[in-house]
């Protein structure tokens, strides 16, 4: 049995797989004025390892934070995907980026596991945890946004 897990820690043994999604994304061209939007706003993002840890940072916005998600099938944790996000004021995180496995995506073998949706619900309730926070923000393409209330 499988069952998907939130993390937001990653060891450095990961390197590879997160480059793999971060950098090297099969998919990128059908989001890529999301990702241009992005780099605009936040800078180029880069893996930085510190004890044996891996963090993504933004050299324009150094408090970005990160979640992973992993497919686990028995005691084997697959890295399937990163929700990098952002408070940008005090009501509003924003989603800076998203990388989920193609074969996970809406068009993939594994699309019926909804990690896109799982994200975005998992995100909802890390934010109904910080006072102030109303809003999580999605850029969908280029200056297009979608405000969801949490």
């Amino acid at each position: 049995m499988t069952e998907l897990l939130l993390k937001s820690t990653l060891p450095s043994n990961y390197r590879e797989e997160l480059e793999e999604l971060l950098f090297f994304h099969p998919q990128q061209e059908k989001v890529q004025d999301g990702i241009v939007y992005s780099i605009e706003k936040y800078g180029t993002p880069t893996i930085v390892e510190k004890d044996n840890y891996l963090h993504i940072e933004f050299d324009q916005f150094p408090g970005a934070q990160t979640l992973y998600a992993f497919d686990k099938i028995g005691s084997i944790e697959k890295l399937i995907g990163s929700l990098i996000y952002y408070r940008t004021d005090t009501e509003t995180i924003e989603v800076i980026h998203i990388d989920i496995q193609e074969k996970y995506t809406l068009t993939g073998p594994l699309a019926n596991r909804q990690v896109m949706l799982w994200f975005i619900l998992n995100l909802k309730s890390i934010a109904k945890k910080i006072k102030g926070i109303r809003y999580i923000q999605l850029i969908y393409s280029g200056d297009h946004l979608k405000k969801i209330p949490v």
